[in-house]
Formats: structure tokens, C-alpha cells, sequence
């Protein structure tokens, strides 16, 4: 595994947390339940027969993409380049890389992957699957923010509470 440095995006996360107070809860609960994720070139998933979604559909782009592939895994939680304040974001991963079908390589307002970090929770396939039905909407950290609920679907890996 490639060592990823995240020391700024959760820096920032942490001062959104606690500048917010109870208005930050978001962020507080993706810097005690995510992790980081390795920035993973598009070309590197190419001949896997991943599709590219919309821009601006992050969510629903991660959740079709893990639908079809269920070797992947959804993450959400916040991207970052090195010099832009975080974004909401959904992408897949293996596990450790990114796959995202969203941003993939293009993006100029990231700029290239290998300046883009990523820090989310991984959530299980069927309690996203019904928690979209659910809700109506893609994107688990969306109006409906209910974090004990949320919990519930987080797939616990080696490093996260």
C-alpha cells in the first residue's frame, strides 16, 4: 500500500468541525469513521469495463459503479486537491485506490490525481441499496442526515472505530 499523506484535508475537516459546532457533527463523524484512500489514475481500471458517469452526479456516478462491479466498494466523504478546501465526493474503491468515475483525470478543477486526496467511509452495498430506495436520492450525507442511522451502514475496516 502506498503511504498517503491526508494530514491537511483532515486538518481541515477538523477545524470545519469545530468551527461549525453542532452544525460540523458531518465532518467530526467522517474524521471518526473514514480513512484515506490512494489517488488512482482512470487508465489504471481500463479493460475492467468500468463506466464513466456525469459530472456533478458524484453520488449517483459511485453508486451505479458499485452496483455493476460488486467487487467495489462505496466510499463518500470529501476530495481535495491540494490547494482547494474539500469537496463533498462518492467514489468507488478496490479497497484502497480510488475509482472514480466522476472526476476520473480530467478535472480541471482538481487538477491532476496525483495532487488529489480522499478521505470517506466505506459503506455496505445493501444497506446503500436501501438507503437510496429509502430516501429517494443518491448520497448518504445528504438533507436527510441522520448519523446513528448512517452508522448503521458503515463497513468497519482495520483502522476506522
Amino acid at each position: 500500500m502506498t503511504t498517503i499523506d491526508t494530514t491537511s484535508l483532515r486538518a481541515t475537516l477538523g477545524s470545519f468541525a469545530e468551527f461549525l459546532g453542532p452544525t460540523g457533527a458531518l465532518y467530526r463523524f467522517v474524521l471518526d469513521h473514514g480513512r484515506e484512500y490512494e489517488p488512482t489514475p482512470w487508465k489504471t481500471w481500463r479493460g475492467r469495463g468500468y463506466q464513466v458517469g456525469r459530472l456533478r452526479e458524484c453520488f449517483k456516478n459511485a453508486e451505479l459503479l458499485v452496483r455493476l462491479n460488486p467487487d467495489l466498494t462505496y466510499v463518500e466523504g470529501f476530495a481535495t486537491s491540494r490547494a482547494s478546501l474539500p469537496i463533498p465526493h462518492a467514489w468507488a474503491t478496490d479497497g484502497e485506490r480510488v475509482v472514480d468515475p466522476t472526476w476520473r483525470d480530467r478535472s480541471t478543477i482538481l487538477g491532476p490525481v496525483s495532487e488529489r486526496d480522499y478521505f470517506g467511509i466505506p459503506f455496505d452495498l445493501d444497506w446503500l441499496t436501501n438507503w437510496t430506495e429509502t430516501t429517494g436520492t443518491y448520497g448518504v450525507f445528504g438533507d436527510r442526515l441522520d448519523l446513528s442511522a448512517i452508522a448503521d451502514g458503515i463497513i468497519q475496516t482495520e483502522g476506522t472505530p
